[in-house]
């Protein structure tokens, strides 16, 4: 519930994130249960809209907003409420376009059926003609987005009465815990629950900022959907599995781009890619099978934005390199008038072997499709030592996943990196497990995000509207 006082007329104005120029849009707008339509100009912004809800007392109340697309169907998922100049009384609402999410687990009936919609399509055309391809790993469901809170409980218990360790019942030790209560409204925008005073949160509810200054606050929410053992709170405000995933990519691709969590004028949305990966699978080699299954699909959405002239960015996950590369093989195979049609592929501790680049015969043309290749390693990721090592016993001579110990050091990689062609790096300075990078610490952001995937001397140079140089840093 937002409550606002003013002694004029309060106004809205709707500002729409979706890349400029942009197409007619017509909206839906649900304002404390009353509907009605508004039409946004090409810079995405509404007039201002006079409300009569203004109380005796000079209140308003916003107790519920959605906006609908009414090209999707689907509400918004983004609402930044501010004012924009308090002497005019206008309210500036903020809001983006859904998520775009490319679903391969679905079989088309025919493969002239395109992946994306006519919309998405002229979502990157619109915003900087580029797309950054987002491919997750193995075994992961599809999941549920998380939810935007509604209100919250706050609980303060004496840990001296409730600790045995604490003898001295005058000790104002105190645990506080904030339960949060789910609202009907998704959330796709990562809440940085990790840091120790997440903004968003604080801006809803401005009441627990006094208990974020005097206490480490323990945030609980009992959520019934959480299989992969993550925070009640993660899972509550982020989401799920893949679409977990999505949340945190997508918001570390923006903030690497410079984006600061409040601004939302050049947020990018990227293009998620969902596969099927073998779900509860236990058996890796018929996972690797289904990454190949899934390569022919993939392809298809390459060759849909390579036609739509849309710049490819691709960066995967551990055994979604494995699909990426074997769509590239058979991109390579084809005949395409456009040299090196991939911009950049970013390969992040792939789970294949650490001769596939140069050894495998079906993959030497590769370096012919993508102008670069980044491989990022860490000699740190027990799960790419241990479990893929373990999944190549039935395969001799057993190999080690290239996501593990870099390249193969034959002269093959010497002259690829020598061309500029291949990039390998190092990260087990900075990243220490197999999926960390979804929760990147300030220094792998630092020194991974913001060199190797976003800007910096080897990252991508064009994602959505931002613009890169090379003196931005981490703010």
């Amino acid at each position: 519930m937002l409550n606002f006082r003013t002694s004029k007329t309060l106004a809205l104005c709707f500002q729409y994130t979706y890349g400029k120029p942009l197409p007619p849009q017509s909206f839906t707008i649900v304002l404390n249960n009353q509907t009605f339509a508004i039409d946004l100009d090409t810079e995405g912004c509404s007039n201002p809209i006079p409300l009569d809800t203004l109380g005796e007392d000079g209140f308003c109340i916003i107790d519920r907003f959605e906006m609908i697309d009414l090209n999707t169907g689907y509400p918004t998922h983004k609402q930044t409420i501010y004012f924009q100049n308090l002497t005019a009384s206008v309210l500036i609402i903020q809001v983006l376009p859904p998520p775009i999410i490319a679903n391969l687990t679905h079989e088309r009936p025919h493969a002239a059926i395109p992946p994306l919609t006519a919309q998405q399509i002229q979502y990157f055309k619109d915003n900087g003609k580029n797309a950054l391809l987002f491919v997750h790993g193995y075994n992961l469901p599809f999941g549920q987005y998380g939810c935007y809170p509604e209100s919250y409980s706050l609980q303060q218990q004496n840990m001296a009465i409730s600790e045995h360790h604490l003898k001295d019942p005058f000790e104002h030790s105190k645990n506080i815990s904030v339960t949060f209560q789910k609202s009907a409204y998704t959330r796709t925008i990562a809440c940085p629950l990790h840091l120790q005073q997440p903004d968003e949160i604080i801006a809803r509810f401005p009441a627990l900022s006094l208990y974020y200054q005097a206490h480490p606050l323990k945030l609980n929410y009992k959520a019934e959907y959480n299989p992969e053992g993550l925070g009640e709170t993660e899972a509550f405000f982020n989401g799920t599995d893949a679409k977990h995933w999505f949340t945190h990519m997508e918001y570390n691709f923006n903030r690497a781009a410079g984006f600061n969590g409040k601004h939302y004028k050049d947020y990018t949305r990227i293009l998620n890619v969902y596969w099927p990966c073998g779900n509860g699978l236990t058996d890796f080699a018929l996972a690797e099978k289904m990454a190949d299954d899934a390569a022919l699909r993939f392809l298809a959405l390459i060759q849909q934005l390579l036609t739509e002239k849309i710049c490819i960015h691709i960066v995967a996950h551990s055994l979604g390199c494995r699909m990426v590369l074997q769509s590239l093989r058979l991109l390579a195979k084809q005949d395409i008038n456009v040299k090196e049609p991939i911009e950049q592929t970013v390969l992040w501790q792939p789970a294949v072997p650490n001769t596939l680049l140069t050894q495998d015969l079906n993959f030497t043309k590769i370096e012919n499709i993508s102008k670069t290749i980044s491989v990022l390693y860490s000699t740190k990721d027990s799960v790419l030592r241990t479990l893929y090592t373990t999944a190549q016993l039935k395969n001799l001579p057993i190999q080690q996943a290239l996501g593990y110990t870099g390249p193969k050091g034959d002269p093959k990689i010497q002259w690829l990196q020598k061309s500029g062609k291949l990039i390998c790096v190092d990260q087990s300075q900075w990243l220490f497990g197999h999926s960390f990078m979804k929760l990147p610490t300030e220094a792998l952001m630092r020194e991974i995000y913001q060199q190797y995937i976003i800007g910096g001397q080897y990252g991508i140079q064009s994602f959505g509207n931002y613009a890169f140089n090379d003196s931005y840093v981490l703010s």
